[in-house]
């Protein structure tokens, strides 16, 4: 982003990216993240997202308790970040 010299409001930069995916995994369970107001998932979706192109789409892939998933949950989450 830029601030043009005696603007009050940001310009956008990123006009080039249409999609953002972020992947990430939490130890604790969907519901603590939802309480806690999911800062992250906030950030691309509301924040980074108004920097792109406007009609930028934003994916958020999660896998939540991390900690103790099982191989069988941690191959199906694998798999689903791959899927395009």
């Amino acid at each position: 982003w830029t601030l043009p010299e005696g603007a009050n409001r940001l310009k956008p930069g990123l006009h080039n990216i249409r999609r953002l995916v972020a992947v990430t995994t939490h130890g604790s369970p969907k519901w603590i993240n939802m309480v806690e107001g999911e800062a992250g998932k906030r950030t691309v979706t509301r924040s980074l997202r108004a920097m792109c192109d406007r009609r930028a789409r934003t994916t958020w892939l999660a896998l939540y308790r991390v900690d103790t998933s099982t191989d069988a949950q941690r191959a199906a989450f694998l798999d689903r970040v791959e899927r395009p």
